[in-house]
């Protein structure tokens, strides 16, 4: 349903063509986004539309559509919850076509440097080819603790303020979505994403300045287990999706509602983690003033044979590095 209902989004900005290759020196400089974007031969898309921000009943979207002489791209940006961390889908058709199995490389903010990405990779009409990157971050050199602790009711705008394009290189494709600078449309996906708290019936006032959101018991443990039961079962080998779940936590710390979904699943075994999670007790969420409050919990988990858990890398930026 996911899938399909993402397709119909991006259908509805379809244009076409196709991205340009080239030939880059390696990447073990780790360069940053500008210093790709700026070379001679990197194909540039530019905006084709403005940024359209969507209210969905469980959601928030930003997206918008790009051109370049060679093909069109969009952009769709994604929270089921406020934080900092949002889902970054980004369409192109020319991304299959970069040799399978070379390191991918994504860059967002002007001083920081490309990280390896490690996205979902499918095909929408009128673009082909699209990759999905769940839970990322334009935060600087966050921790898993530092990320559950502070510094998540909403995108920074100073770090949005860094962002100015998205660049992505495979083997020797290189594109960059010229998006502009993004504080102001990730303010409105911060202001989007926080009415959904009106929905929900929660204090959308004071989660701006809440000093921690809820912590859910052995989080680590739970989704690495998770993570091997889905990719190591006999006859479920090679699952890939990208987990999404939402969850509302009292003030006392249990759970009143839960949501979950396996975007862009490959099939096969998909455990109902709300069955697990409706029995958790949660550390509340704490208001500025340390005293515990009505919150929600949420997390986007890209279940594939690499494992984030294991490797220690969710919580950095991109949700990869």
């Amino acid at each position: 349903m996911f899938l399909r209902q993402t397709a119909a989004w991006f259908e509805m900005f379809v244009t076409a063509g196709l991205l340009l290759a080239l030939p880059l020196q390696s990447l073990d400089a780790k360069p940053l986004p500008g210093e790709l974007a700026g070379t001679e031969r990197t194909v540039r898309l530019n905006p084709a539309s403005p940024w359209q921000l969507q209210l969905a009943d469980d959601r928030c979207r930003l997206a918008r559509r790009f051109e370049s002489t060679k093909g069109p791209g969009m952009v769709l940006i994604e929270q089921i919850a406020p934080g900092q961390r949002f889902d970054l889908t980004i369409a192109g058709p020319d991304f299959a076509r970069a040799r399978r199995g070379n390191w991918f490389y994504g860059g967002m903010r002007s001083d920081l440097e490309m990280v390896t990405i490690n996205p979902l990779e499918y095909e929408i009409a009128g673009y082909d080819n699209a990759i999905l990157l769940g839970g990322i971050s334009i935060d600087d050199d966050l921790s898993p603790e530092e990320d559950r602790q502070s510094r998540v009711a909403a995108v920074d705008p100073a770090a949005a303020d860094l962002v100015e394009r998205i660049v992505l290189q495979r083997s020797t494709t290189i594109v960059s979505f010229e998006t502009g600078n993004m504080k102001a449309p990730l303010e409105a996906l911060n202001a989007c994403s926080h009415d959904l708290l009106l929905e929900w019936g929660l204090d959308a006032e004071a989660h701006s300045t809440y000093h921690r959101p809820p912590k859910m018991p052995d989080e680590r443990l739970y989704f690495r287990r998770l993570h091997h039961k889905l990719t190591s079962t006999p006859g479920n080998e090679g699952h890939k999706s990208l987990l999404r779940v939402r969850a509302i936590v009292t003030s006392e710390g249990s759970v009143t509602n839960c949501h979950h979904e396996y975007a862009l699943s490959s099939g096969g075994l998909e455990p109902d983690v709300c069955q697990d999670i409706k029995d958790m007790q949660f550390d509340p969420a704490t208001d500025r003033d340390g005293k515990p409050m009505a919150s929600v919990y949420s997390l986007s988990l890209t279940l594939s044979q690499y494992d984030p858990w294991t490797a220690d890398a969710h919580g950095g930026r991109w949700g990869s590095d």
